[in-house]
């Protein structure tokens, strides 16, 4: 279980770094896409189980650069759709939203446009079916930062044995540029935060650290 997840966590990472030729013609454009507008907002309440989640960005995306960049929180609860349409992405449930659920949708910094350009942040997107968000918060910033690292922080719940540790995870996300995370509408509770650096020119590192909200 431990090393089919991490070779998923590795995919979700990495799998922005193909090289994919940009259109020809014009100017050269080192403008990265930005996340314009998400329907319904941001951490909506009540959101019913068939609703659609709609991402509108400042320009057209490369359809794959984006499915390999989603992952949707808590894992392996519900099964969605994506369509990518130029500049828009929507997400919709296969089956239908659980009933009085927090989902939190990510999309790392891997996500292109056409010209190759990357996302400059990640996009966390809560939103629950219930009708209260939760307001627990967790940040703080990875010692030893490099801009060229791509570190992943988890926070896991639940039974923490080595085995199993990565199958509880409850949410996940990227550093920012400066080497920031935040994990936001964060339930009470008690959790473990994993700190998971794999680069070509550094070794595999894990760090952990408890919090209790």
């Amino acid at each position: 279980m431990l090393k089919h997840v991490f070779f998923c966590l590795a995919v979700w990472m990495l799998a922005g770094c193909a090289a994919q030729a940009p259109p020809g013609g014009g100017p050269e454009d080192k403008t990265p896409p930005e996340l314009i507008s998400v329907e319904p907002a941001r951490e909506s309440t009540q959101v019913p189980a068939d609703q659609s989640i709609t991402l509108t960005f400042s320009e057209s995306l490369r359809p794959a650069s984006v499915r390999t960049s989603f992952i949707l929180f808590p894992l392996n609860t519900t099964e969605v759709r994506l369509k990518i349409r130029r500049n828009l992405v929507r997400i919709s449930p296969v089956d239908h939203w659980k009933d009085s659920t927090v989902y939190t949708l990510v999309f790392n910094r891997s996500i292109q446009d056409l010209r190759g350009n990357n996302l400059k942040e990640g996009v966390f997107y809560t939103f629950t079916t219930g009708e209260k968000i939760p307001e627990g918060e967790i940040s703080g910033k990875v010692p030893n930062f490099g801009q060229k690292d791509r570190i992943l922080i988890g926070l896991a719940t639940g039974e923490w044995r080595p085995d199993s540790l990565f199958g509880h995870l409850s949410y996940l996300t990227e550093t920012d540029h400066e080497g920031f995370y935040r994990f936001r509408a964060v339930p009470p509770g008690m959790y473990l935060s994993l700190i998971h650096i794999s680069e070509p020119t550094r070794p595999l590192y894990i760090s952990y650290a408890v919090f209790c909200l």
